[in-house]
């Protein structure tokens, strides 16, 4: 990752300010830019919640969100959102990727729920 670890957007700081050191980016070198969390055993998948970086664009428009290989939805990029609610509803999955085709992709915070 370039700036920002992959590891910051699991750490619990939903500070949209990219700055502050506590959000996730992707790199050039990783071509096709992602960020995928990877469970020990297949789960039930029931929303995933992105918290962008506010401080720029953060590259989510059109990003697609992942439970293993299937589509839970593609992100519309919204200026006012303050985070993005995604619905899996309930797909198995021992992973879940979000990824998008052009520039960087960078958030600050990913949630995972298990379905209800």
């Amino acid at each position: 990752a370039v700036g920002g670890e992959a590891i910051n957007a699991v750490n619990g700081q939903v500070d949209g300010n990219y700055y502050r050191g506590g959000c996730f980016s992707s790199g050039v070198q990783q071509g096709f830019h992602w960020w995928r969390a990877t469970f020990n055993e297949v789960k039930e998948i029931g929303k995933v919640v992105i918290y962008p970086r506010l401080d720029k664009s953060s590259g989510l428009d059109g990003a697609e969100v992942r439970a293993g290989e299937e589509l839970c939805a593609t992100v519309a990029y919204d200026a006012d959102k303050l985070w993005y609610t995604v619905n899996c509803d309930g797909k198995m999955a021992d992973s879940v990727t979000i990824s998008g085709e052009y520039g960087y992709l960078q958030f600050c915070e990913v949630v995972i729920q298990p379905k209800l």
